[in-house]
């Protein structure tokens, strides 16, 4: 539809108003939307192929097994506009790292960092610049290189940082909206913690971490868990594509570690 030059047509939830790109952010609210519930929909598709094939697909499998999946995955990631879905693509291709591939990912990685900053890409040059301003752990340079970026970015670095364990309302929170009153958008992006820590507590934010792992990450040391900590913050927000993102996860997961008895 955006090819031909109809950009708004809300019958099918088509919705161009951030013109960042010829996919944009059709059918979600903003291009980031998209970039997690269509990478986390992909992973799950992996993990169905994984179980069937009984071992890790290869691209080439793959490809082969689900062509149009993958080819509109990498379409939408690649024309959306978004640097959150480079982000998204780079942590999903980690899936078919093997230890044998190594070297050979360190060095295209190599190669990645002196080429990339030659790419005349809006979207892969806003990933690549938060990538090496979220180096540095300073939310100031985070902040100066990306403000869309950073709201995601610095709670994360000042969970790192500043979340002081001897302070009660670190466990206990403020209360609700507490951030919010602080200072509104801002105040999340310079002062806001993961997981509502701020609001609810660290004791809240564990158990919501134990309801994560039981329900939808198969274990720590698994591209699920990437997902969660850099694409959602480790935290349960009251928004649609947040949850539908966790059905998907938590269906994958059910269904393919559950011993279904054959009748």
């Amino acid at each position: 539809m955006l090819l031909i030059g109809i950009h708004s047509l809300p019958i099918i939830n088509l919705t161009h108003f951030l013109d960042r790109g010829i996919g944009a952010n059709s059918l979600s609210g903003e291009p980031s939307s998209t970039a997690r519930i269509m990478t986390v929909a992909m992973l799950c598709l992996l993990r169905i192929y994984e179980y069937q094939l009984k071992h890790k697909p290869t691209i080439t499998e793959i490809y082969k097994l689900a062509k149009y999946p993958v080819i509109g995955y990498i379409w939408s990631i690649l024309t959306m506009g978004s640097g959150t879905g480079f982000v998204a693509l780079g942590l999903l291709l980690l899936y078919f790292l093997q230890v044998k591939y190594v070297w050979t990912a360190l060095f295209i990685f190599c190669i990645g960092s002196i080429v990339i900053p030659y790419i005349d890409f809006v979207p892969l040059q806003r990933a690549y610049d938060t990538f090496l301003a979220t180096l540095t752990m300073d939310k100031d340079v985070i902040i100066g290189t990306d403000g869309s970026a950073a709201s995601r970015i610095t709670p994360l670095v000042n969970t790192i940082t500043n979340l002081n364990l001897l302070n009660w309302h670190t466990w206990f929170g403020y209360g609700v909206d507490y951030v919010n009153n602080k200072g509104g958008y801002m105040a999340r992006i310079t002062g806001g913690y993961i997981g509502l820590i701020g609001e609810y507590g660290l004791i809240s934010f564990i158990v919501m971490q134990i309801a994560a792992f039981k329900c939808f990450i198969r274990n720590f040391f698994s591209i699920e868990t990437l997902l969660w900590i850099f694409l959602f913050a480790a935290t349960f927000a009251n928004v649609a594509y947040v949850w539908g993102a966790m059905m998907l996860m938590t269906a994958t997961k059910y269904f393919t570690t559950q011993k279904i008895q054959q009748q």
